[in-house]
């Protein structure tokens, strides 16, 4: 779109200054303003588009490494608790064990 809008504001531009006795503040007969004009709004808004795009992966990557660390610590809490509780039920199994004579 701003391709586009910039395309119609450099016809606009020739348009306008293509008559050739208007003081010659717009030289436009011969491309160059339309070309540069074309060119500046390409680069505006291949400029635009890279940042939208580098935005979107920045913020994608942030998320995608937040939820891994998440995960990644949830998993380690998981087996933190399961190997206290296995600690602690081995301690009571035994504990239980040997005050019933089992062992």
């Amino acid at each position: 779109m701003v391709v586009l809008v910039g395309m119609e504001v450099a016809m606009v531009f020739c348009d306008g200054g293509c008559g050739g006795d208007d003081g010659g503040d717009v030289h436009c007969c011969d491309g160059e303003v339309v070309m540069v004009l074309k060119a500046m709004v390409v680069v505006m808004g291949m400029e635009v588009v890279m940042m939208v795009v580098v935005i979107v992966t920045v913020v994608v990557v942030m998320m995608v490494v937040t939820v891994v660390i998440v995960l990644l610590v949830v998993m380690v809490l998981l087996v933190m608790v399961v190997a206290m509780l296995m600690v602690v039920f081995k301690k009571c199994a035994v504990i239980m064990l040997v005050m019933s004579g089992w062992w």
